[in-house]
């Protein structure tokens, strides 16, 4: 069993028949995520124990998490567990469009920490029976292989001539405007999988133009929700149609009263609440993630299915940011940059008004790479856009797109930094 939930039913006089159905599991505490983090050992399988099958007590791989809060938390999968999440990406590959006759392009970094994302490009192309191109991007490790850069990338994918780009959404873009600059053609280009970070309409609209202009003159660009303990993400069957769970069988998800923890009404925004049902390495029961969002589950206006989904996209709990005494949603703030299509990356740091004096008013920076012939118009709209949105008036600052970006080999790009104690 896994040592914490074998404490927990100790602690609770719960044994494995008090559970009969997935209502059952409201016997137990809603688990923060941070307790697991705290000690992802104990929500492993005691891989000692006897009579379990060879495939549910190997160890077959461990992922992570991004770590972009503190240490990266490992989160273990057995034979089991890769068996049903090879079942999981072919189903969710297949119903949101990718077919044996197609060819993705992973664009997901080499890296030094497992990360879900790569592995999910890998195991849903092959689960579909589509070849797959891996450019390799980041830094790689230098005793063995260095990460291809941006332009290497492009190359391969113009050689290859790739119908589905699957990738972190901000790099997909980056590659595009790269590819833009280098004359590249990508005309083979149907189907673009912008995940790992919300993707609104007007960013899809902006990756289209792009990917227009380099050939494709029809795309799809649809988007997902997932998270490590999922080990693969739910997806829009059609854009913006809500994120489907693609085998329901293999979790349950609430959606909870964020003060009483008690569920809300289908379609009503609460707390993202997740349960394994059929895992063995790493299990966690009444798990919050971290995540507000919101669930229905009558059939999808596009496809018909009645799965789950989320209708919602996802927020972080607690994302709010006081700047100038004004309590700010970063996600208001990233979407009016958006709107303007000039600006071609961006970085929002909130710090010091006066980095000398700790007792100063906080103050926004927007950092923004672009065609230097659009730096006038943008510091013109950026400031009013923002404080439309916000009630706070940002200071805009240009680099050079390298400058900004840095390495390429980051996971995601932080998109919001908070620099005040």
């Amino acid at each position: 069993m896994h040592p914490y939930y074998r404490d927990l039913f100790r602690k609770l006089h719960l044994a494995p028949a008090d559970f009969q159905s997935p209502e059952d599991l409201t016997k137990l505490p809603v688990t923060d995520k941070a307790t697991w983090v705290a000690q992802p050992d104990a929500f492993r399988l005691d891989l000692a124990e006897e009579n379990v099958s060879v495939e549910e007590r190997t160890l077959w791989e461990i992922v992570y998490t991004t770590g972009t809060s503190g240490r990266p938390t490992p989160f273990y999968d057995t034979a089991h567990d890769h068996y049903a999440r090879m079942a999981h990406l072919k189903r969710m590959a297949e119903l949101a469009g990718v077919r044996s006759a197609d060819t993705v392009a992973n664009l997901f970094p080499l890296t030094s920490i497992p990360h879900q994302g790569f592995l999910t490009v890998l195991y849903a192309s092959l689960g579909v029976g589509a070849r797959m191109l891996a450019p390799l991007t980041g830094r790689g490790y230098p005793e063995f292989i260095t990460g291809r850069t941006t332009d290497e990338a492009i190359a391969l994918v113009e050689q290859h001539k790739p119908t589905v780009l699957w990738g972190v959404a901000t790099f997909v873009r980056r590659l595009l405007i790269r590819a833009q600059e280098l004359g590249a053609d990508l005309s083979t280009v149907r189907l673009v999988f912008a995940m790992g970070e919300p993707c609104p309409q007007v960013f899809r609209d902006d990756l289209r133009r792009r990917l227009a202009a380099l050939g494709a003159s029809t795309v799809a660009v649809q988007n997902g929700y997932g998270f490590t303990e999922m080990q693969g993400p739910t997806y829009e069957c059609r854009e913006e149609s809500g994120y489907h769970v693609p085998l329901p069988e293999l979790f349950h998800f609430e959606i909870l009263h964020p003060e009483t923890l008690t569920p809300v009404p289908a379609g009503e925004e609460g707390l993202v609440v997740v349960s394994h049902m059929n895992r063995r390495g790493t299990v966690l029961l009444r798990c919050q993630v971290g995540d507000r969002s919101a669930m229905r589950d009558d059939p999808c206006s596009h496809c018909g299915r009645s799965v789950p989904r989320f209708v919602r996209p996802p927020t972080r709990v607690g994302r709010l940011v006081r700047i100038k005494g004004t309590l700010v949603d970063p996600a208001l703030v990233e979407d009016a940059v958006a709107r303007i299509a000039a600006i071609e990356e961006y970085q929002c740091v909130v710090a010091k008004a006066d980095p000398a004096d700790p007792h100063s008013m906080d103050a926004l920076t927007i950092r923004v790479a672009c065609d230097p012939s659009a730096r006038d118009a943008i510091a013109a709209a950026l400031p009013a856009d923002v404080r439309r949105a916000v009630e706070v008036t940002p200071r805009v600052e240009f680099l050079d797109r390298h400058e900004l970006l840095g390495d390429d080999a980051q996971y995601k790009f932080k998109r919001f930094v908070i620099r005040t104690p």
